[in-house]
């Protein structure tokens, strides 16, 4: 555990940006990053403004908020997860700027086959809700996930259609995950926990809301994206700064044509090549080349089970069938590594050998 609170402080010190802490913590291995602070002068690598605040910060019991922190999150199920993690999306890590770490509420699966952003505006027209719905029908797969920012118009709506096509939808949240915001929109992330979903945000409990930190949160959107899909939008805003981040990061853009004098930010990205133009879910399975089938069988998602799969299966004995088992008992019953045990358990689901009923518990199905 002293690795995760030197690592949240050094995060918490203002002139050491992400890049910086992981040039100076490069040698460190996960268990012994203590030793940069038994080794390290660390208000030598601070100019004189950073080194004042943060001896300041260390007077008022800064290890001590961090602590709890790591403790309310424990409490709430809310997973602290570094950057050397085999559990950090590798998507993140192939952006220069990606933070040190991530706060996840839920079970999604963090390195998921294929994953989808879906944006756009706060106040969209119901042609473009009615075609973004079409389009999640059309491209509707076991190994997609959905992305958003759970905020109003098309973020929400896309969530909440994923929840209906049973597709994992992950939110991006631009705060700490000790609130929702909105909070109109609770009961839709609650059921996206219970569903293999969930919420990640880079910002430390207690950070609240404010203008500054869309853009950071706008950044990982596009960078856990395989593509980003503008519905609608102005030429300004969040989803358009996603468009363009995700632009740089070499993901693929795309954007949903509209009539002259309507929202034309769509029309923008098409204009300057940073999008490409689709009408339907076909037209980005093509640009993709994704070949995703709908009816497909979950069975035919994976031939054979591995020894390890046959693992888990085997814990729920003659007597146990229709006993529901939580993750914790599986990973201390079968003794799979902590890091693989949440692919193997999303494997199983995907197979329809097992079914995720919420809150960390698994039961055998009728096809195991």
């Amino acid at each position: 555990m002293n690795y995760l609170i030197n690592l949240l402080t050094l995060n918490k010190i203002h002139g050491l940006g992400p890049l910086k802490i992981r040039q100076l913590t490069s040698h460190i291995e996960e268990g012994n990053i203590e030793d940069f602070f038994a080794t390290t002068d660390i208000p030598s690598l601070l100019s004189s403004k950073f080194k004042e605040e943060y001896f300041q910060r260390l007077k008022s019991g800064l290890r001590g908020q961090i602590q709890s922190e790591i403790e309310f999150c424990v409490n709430q199920g809310i997973r602290i997860i570094p950057y050397w993690s085999q559990e950090f999306p590798h998507r993140l890590k192939q952006a220069n700027d990606y933070p040190n770490c991530i706060y996840v509420k839920g079970d999604p699966p963090l390195n998921p086959p294929k994953t989808i952003a879906l944006v756009g505006t706060r106040k969209p027209g119901n042609s473009s809700i009615k075609w973004m719905e079409q389009f999640m029908e059309e491209v509707q797969d076991d190994t997609v996930q959905i992305l958003s920012g759970l905020a109003y118009g098309i973020d929400i709506a896309a969530h909440k259609k994923a929840l209906q096509l049973s597709q994992s939808t992950i939110a991006i949240m631009a705060h700490g995950l000790d609130r929702i915001y909105p909070s109109a929109h609770s009961k839709t992330a609650q059921s996206m926990f219970e569903n293999q979903g969930g919420l990640i945000s880079e910002m430390p409990m207690g950070t609240a809301i404010h203008p500054d930190l869309f853009p950071r949160r706008n950044r990982l959107i596009a960078a856990l994206s395989d593509a980003v899909v503008v519905v609608e939008s102005k030429v300004t805003g969040g989803s358009m700064s996603t468009a363009i981040l995700a632009h740089q990061y070499n993901r693929d853009v795309f954007a949903v044509p509209t009539l002259p004098g309507q929202s034309s930010g769509c029309n923008a990205l098409i204009k300057r090549n940073t999008a490409q133009l689709i009408e339907s879910g076909q037209d980005f399975k093509t640009a993709m080349g994704w070949k995703l089938n709908s009816h497909k069988k979950k069975a035919d998602l994976f031939s054979n089970l591995t020894d390890e799969h046959q693992q888990i299966i085997s814990l729920w004995s003659t007597e146990s069938l229709n006993m529901p088992l939580h993750f914790d008992e599986i990973y201390r019953k079968c003794k799979i590594k902590m890091s693989t045990l949440p692919q193997l358990l999303l494997e199983l689901e995907l197979q329809g050998e097992i079914l995720h009923i919420g809150n960390k518990q698994f039961k055998l199905t009728s096809n195991a």
